[in-house]
């Protein structure tokens, strides 16, 4: 992610995931989503043949994935809240959503922060559903580094979720952000805005 500074007249980069050493980074110029021939149309204007993986790879299975991301990500975010609401969820339901993460890792589109940050809150709710605590951790901690990376106040992340949702994930939230000195009161919530009152440092 990167956002640019008047005051300084320079860009201001954020990773919104690890970086490995000597891993090369991409920056696109056209709209990601669309198939290789039409962003291979973008890009010839300006006399660019981009020669990165996902182009010279491209097929009609990753063509349909661009076209058809964002809509199977709003109805996966649909599904995981009626998901979330029923008592005996099966664990065969996280099935293709997490293929669907896969695919968009495999071809590079969870750089799509915004929509990839939708899947990860899916996938939370649906481990969150099951009790299955360990996953539900690791998805905080990835949400929490790609909601940083939009400029969220990631201590909000979860002050729209219902207070069900809330109670069943606040364990993994303080041991997410390794508070050192929590302290309970009523009514009122400063760290998450939230019902349940939390007043918390963080170390």
């Amino acid at each position: 992610m990167h956002t640019f500074k008047r005051s300084s007249f320079s860009f201001q980069f954020s990773a919104a995931r690890g970086i490995k050493a000597d891993e090369q980074l991409f920056y696109a110029y056209c709209n990601v989503n669309q198939t290789a021939s039409e962003r291979k149309a973008d890009l010839a204007p300006y006399g660019v043949v981009c020669q990165c993986i996902c182009c010279v790879n491209a097929s009609p299975k990753t063509d349909k994935l661009r076209r058809e991301l964002i809509q199977r990500i709003s109805q996966y975010r649909v599904d995981a809240e009626r998901w979330a609401k029923m008592p005996n969820l099966s664990v065969s339901v996280l099935e293709p959503v997490l293929q669907l993460k896969e695919e968009m890792i495999k071809e590079g589109l969870h750089s799509q922060v915004q929509a990839y940050s939708i899947l990860l809150e899916a996938c939370l709710r649906i481990y969150v559903q099951l009790d299955m605590k360990e996953e539900a951790n690791g998805y905080i901690k990835e949400l929490r580094q790609y909601k940083s990376a939009q400029g969220w106040d990631v201590t909000l992340l979860f002050q729209d979720y219902p207070q069900s949702f809330f109670d069943s994930v606040l364990y993994l939230i303080l041991r997410s952000f390794q508070l050192s000195d929590c302290q309970r009161s009523s009514h009122h919530c400063g760290f998450l805005h939230h019902t349940t009152s939390l007043t918390c440092k963080v170390s």
